[in-house]
C-alpha cells in the first residue's frame, strides 16, 4: 500500500515537472524605476535644515539652488513621489537627500541643482503647469562634497 502511494506521488510529481517545461515563458514586467539622484553622503551625515533657506531672493552667482518638491518621513515615500513625477514625462533633474533639525530627520525630494534664478522660475512654471507644487531652496551640497 505504501509502495503504491509512493509510486503514485512520484508519477504525479514527474507529470507536474514535465508539464511545467511546456509552459510559455512570460516576459518579466518591470515597473519603471524613478529617475533621481540619491545624495548618499547625506544618508550618513544628514544636512542641517537651516541650510535650506526658502526664498527666490537668495540667488547669487556663488551658490546653486533647487526647488523642493516634498519632504518625506521615509526614503521609500520620496522615491514613490519621484516616480509619480517621472510618469508625467518631464525631463527633470530630481535629487533626494536626507536632512535634519534638532528633533528629527526626513528626506527632501528636490529638483536641482539649478544655477540661475531664471532657470528656477522656468522649472517652477513647468511644474505648476503639471500640478506639482515647489518651493525654492538653497542647494545644500557643494561640488566637492558631491564627488
Amino acid at each position: 500500500m505504501i509502495k503504491k502511494l509512493g509510486g503514485f506521488i512520484l508519477i504525479l510529481l514527474s507529470i507536474g515537472i514535465g508539464l511545467s517545461l511546456y509552459l510559455p515563458e512570460y516576459p518579466m514586467v518591470e515597473v519603471p524605476a524613478a529617475e533621481f539622484v540619491l545624495l548618499k553622503e547625506s544618508l550618513d551625515k544628514p544636512i542641517n535644515a537651516n541650510l535650506l533657506r526658502n526664498s527666490l531672493t537668495i540667488f547669487d552667482d556663488a551658490t546653486a539652488h533647487a526647488l523642493q518638491l516634498g519632504v518625506f518621513a521615509t526614503l521609500a515615500n520620496a522615491g514613490k513621489y519621484a516616480a509619480q513625477i517621472n510618469q508625467q514625462g518631464l525631463p527633470l533633474p530630481l535629487s533626494i537627500f536626507k536632512t535634519h533639525d534638532s528633533q528629527r530627520q526626513w528626506y527632501v525630494l528636490a529638483l536641482g541643482p539649478l544655477v540661475t534664478k531664471e532657470e528656477s522660475i522656468q522649472y517652477q512654471q513647468l511644474l505648476l503647469d503639471n500640478n506639482v507644487q515647489s518651493q525654492p531652496i538653497s542647494w545644500p551640497i557643494t561640488e566637492k562634497a558631491k564627488e
